[in-house]
């Protein structure tokens, strides 16, 4: 299987898709990391206008692959599958976060409610950005069946359970 990587917003966030797909990722398939522009640029936040035109060259591709996408990724893989430029076959969101959406004024709800991918959402029990009752209340009064959400032990909206995460992606593959 291929896998797509999106990760959070924060240059800090490199590190940890890299790790992410060295300790987990590649056990499945092969792997490619989307680097975001305003890293290189030095801008504090990113552009999903940019981004979407990026992803959508990079993956011309018509091979099968998985979105795994954390924090702003998932807003990102929402946004691109919202407008046909993506179809992956499945998703593993890692900490949807709610308060980036409304700073970004993206309606969530609205690009949930039209997905026909299955999406899990792993989101840690107590993350400041969404915790895993806000989320999981979001995908209830939505009714798509597509979207399951899995409740991780966390007070952080740091995803480095890789051992976990292992584990709800060979459920995917």
């Amino acid at each position: 299987m291929n896998f797509i990587l999106l990760s959070g917003n924060s240059v800090r966030a490199k590190e940890w898709i890299h790790n992410l797909r060295d300790s987990v990722v590649m056990k499945f398939g092969n792997t490619y990391i989307h680097n975001y522009k305003h890293w290189d640029t030095g801008e504090d936040m990113i552009n999903f206008d940019v981004e979407l035109n990026s992803l959508s060259e990079k993956l011309n591709n018509p091979s099968p692959y998985i979105f795994i996408a954390k924090s702003a990724g998932c807003i990102l893989a929402l946004k691109s599958m919202s407008k046909e430029t993506t179809k992956p076959t499945a998703c593993l969101f890692l900490g949807l976060p709610i308060k980036f959406a409304k700073l970004y004024s993206t309606p969530l709800s609205d690009l949930l409610i039209k997905t026909d991918v299955p999406i899990i959402i792993a989101q840690n029990d107590n993350d400041p950005f969404g915790s895993y009752d806000e989320i999981e209340n979001i995908v209830k009064s939505l009714g798509n069946k597509n979207i399951t959400v899995k409740k991780l032990d966390g007070n952080t909206h740091d995803y480095d359970n890789f051992g976990e995460i292992s584990h709800i992606l060979s459920n995917i593959v």
